[in-house]
């Protein structure tokens, strides 16, 4: 079998000249530009964005809402989220239904918590939705100085209808 490691130091490798200023070197160029080209074409193309969801339980009446991201489109990153939710689907809850996508983190992360709220809020916090806790802690500080306000600037206050937002 071939070891790539020489405890010994007996293994010659060659090592390319080093770059010598003001002399020309296309093959560190050529390295470079498509290094470069590579780089904007992977960033471009997989930006993360990111997304919430609810999901409804027509046997027990719940409402549960949770975020998501990935590089995908937003409707398959709530679809793949949902498939890895046994639990919940066990339960019998509905595949998830995508609430609102961003590319804002924080805008996200406070409309998870004002979607909890307005299906019912917490378990944790007495409320009556599936979600067990917050989305963000009550001592999380960055709660209503960064997260909500962003929610709010991009999406507004969503609107309390009685029943679970993704009916």
């Amino acid at each position: 079998p071939l070891s790539f490691v020489d405890p010994l130091g007996l293994q010659v490798l060659p090592f390319p000249p080093p770059p010598i200023p003001g002399v020309p070197n296309p093959s560190l160029d050529a390295q470079r530009a498509l290094a470069d080209r590579l780089s904007r074409a992977l960033k471009n193309e997989q930006e993360t964005t990111y997304q919430t969801y609810t999901r409804y339980n027509p046997l027990t009446g719940d409402c549960y809402s949770g975020r998501t991201s990935g590089t995908d489109s937003p409707e398959n990153n709530v679809r793949n989220r949902g498939y890895g939710q046994p639990l919940l689907n066990a339960e019998g809850f509905l595949p998830p239904v995508l609430d609102r996508s961003s590319t804002n983190y924080n805008a996200i992360r406070g409309r998870e918590q004002q979607v909890i709220d307005v299906n019912g809020g917490a378990r944790s916090s007495g409320g009556t939705s599936r979600n067990m806790i917050n989305g963000i802690s009550p001592i999380n500080p960055r709660g209503p100085f960064v997260y909500i306000p962003a929610a709010t600037a991009e999406f507004g206050m969503p609107v309390p209808g009685g029943k679970c937002t993704c009916q």
